[in-house]
């Protein structure tokens, strides 16, 4: 028989649980997390970090081999990701579309939050409807810190946020979310 195991969890900055597991260190790092989701009512997305001696800083979890009793655990929530897509009437004349300059067609197509993606092709308006599935690939933490902080200013300062995302940032062996549409 296992015995009990204690952690210390760290869910925010000034929120804390100690969580005790009755048979030991479970064999995955998913079974951890289940644990963790159900005692403290979790419902996003997350993932674990440790405190690793030997670096001296948070160590993402990978295997439960790295737990020990009264080890301390940081959770790492992710937020989750809604889309909205519109159906979007093209009954505009395309050829007068492609007549105007992105100037003064940003003037009068475009609102504050948007703006034209110039493209040199003579195929620019979309024929089609969007997909029922919409995938969305998992960027890498980088970027998504980047995201996060610029979500931020805008809820400051209403400032817009503009980035150059890398094409190495995508990884095609992590997963991708995918979207039902309605």
């Amino acid at each position: 028989m296992a015995s009990v195991t204690r952690l210390l969890v760290i869910l925010e900055v000034d929120s804390r649980i100690k969580l005790e597991l009755p048979n030991g260190i479970p064999c995955s790092v998913d079974e951890v997390i289940q644990e963790i989701k159900k005692v403290c009512g979790l419902t996003n997305e997350i993932r674990l970090q440790y405190y690793d001696d030997d670096f001296g800083t948070w160590v993402n979890l990978t295997k439960t081999s790295e737990l020990k009793d009264l080890a301390t655990l940081k959770v790492i929530q992710t937020p989750p990701v809604t889309l909205f897509l519109e159906p979007v009437d093209f009954s505009v004349n395309e050829a007068n579309v492609h007549s105007q300059d992105d100037a003064s067609f940003c003037l009068s197509a475009c609102s504050d939050d948007t703006l034209p993606v110039s493209d040199t092709s003579s195929d620019t308006l979309r024929k089609e409807q969007w997909p029922k599935v919409f995938i969305v690939p998992t960027f890498s933490l980088s970027p998504e810190s980047q995201l996060k902080a610029g979500n931020a200013e805008y809820q400051r300062n209403q400032r817009h946020f503009s980035a150059v995302i890398n094409q190495a940032y995508f990884s095609s062996q992590k997963p991708c979310r995918a979207f039902q549409m309605d």
